[in-house]
């Protein structure tokens, strides 16, 4: 039976902190093959999503020098004394479901930045066009104009996400460099990336 809004409301509407605490050995993996792609001296960001969280623990844990631009503010507690990364939190609306700053503030001081490589999280990937969504339409354009100031990309996405939908599209497959999943997908999702030319990690 399809799911009715009533049915999906408390899905989209899920605080960050549930959220962190799902599928976190799935998340684990992917955190940890992002984590993988960061050098020294890079200049990374790192979107609000529970998966980044995770990524910016290996990073403080690892304490590389490196700078990390992000609208996620729950990581800043995590930040230590002597640290050898250069944080740069981006402020304006803070949404609790997101976990992180969305919106025109936001975007008007993402703009101000440029970073070698973002990680960017979804809600959805629609194999039959190629389109990757959100739930919150600020989510998306705050998404869009973090890929807009990163030379590489990296769409970082459980399994399941490739059977679900946002609401808000904020990109296309194709605008990625790379999928980051915990495992191999089944056979037909792998045959349906195919022809959107992306890397699977």
């Amino acid at each position: 039976n399809p799911l009715s809004l009533h049915d999906a409301l408390p899905i989209l509407g899920e605080s960050f902190y549930s959220r962190v605490e799902k599928n976190t050995e799935s998340k684990e993996i992917i955190a940890n093959k992002s984590f993988n792609l960061i050098k020294e001296n890079d200049t990374i960001f790192l979107d609000a999503s529970t998966i980044s969280y995770t990524i910016a623990r290996l990073l403080i844990k690892s304490n590389i020098n490196m700078t990390l631009i992000t609208n996620m503010f729950e990581i800043s507690s995590m930040i230590t004394v002597n640290s050898n990364i250069h944080f740069i939190f981006i402020g304006g609306d803070y949404n609790t479901i997101v976990g992180g700053s969305i919106g025109s503030h936001s975007i008007e001081q993402i703009k101000l930045y440029r970073c070698n490589k973002a990680f960017v999280g979804c809600s959805g990937v629609d194999l039959k066009d190629g389109n990757i969504s959100v739930s919150i339409s600020e989510d998306a354009n705050t998404k869009k104009t973090i890929m807009s100031i990163s030379k590489e990309t990296y769409l970082m996405a459980l399994n399941e996400r490739f059977n679900m939908d946002g609401i808000f599209n904020f990109s296309s497959i194709m605008d990625f460099n790379s999928i980051i999943t915990e495992a191999p997908p089944n056979i037909t999702i792998i045959s349906d990336l195919q022809k959107y030319d992306v890397n699977l990690i």
